[in-house]
């Protein structure tokens, strides 16, 4: 099992893969503010890149869970703006 902190919907999307292909589960940590480490549209500052945010994400979903693997995102996760029915899955 290890970490996976982001939202719902993109955890939906990589569930089943990483269940049938790799043998792991996923598990969020609740109540996690990752506000915290700022925002990429810029709204609340956070130092360092985008890749910063999401290793330092990665890594409190694991200090949480007390799991030695983590995995988070940074960004956006909806559908393609000119091909909408390419949503998330």
């Amino acid at each position: 099992m290890f970490s996976r902190l982001e939202l719902p919907q993109p955890a939906r999307a990589i569930a089943r893969p990483f269940r049938t292909l790799l043998q792991l589960d996923l598990e969020r940590p609740v109540g996690l503010d990752t506000d915290q480490l700022g925002s990429f549209d810029g709204r609340r500052p956070r130092p360092g890149g985008a890749e910063d945010a999401c290793r330092r994400k990665a890594q409190l979903g694991m200090d949480i869970l007390g799991l030695p693997l983590g995995l988070a995102s940074e960004g956006s996760f909806s559908s393609h703006p000119a091909l909408p029915i390419l949503g998330p899955a």
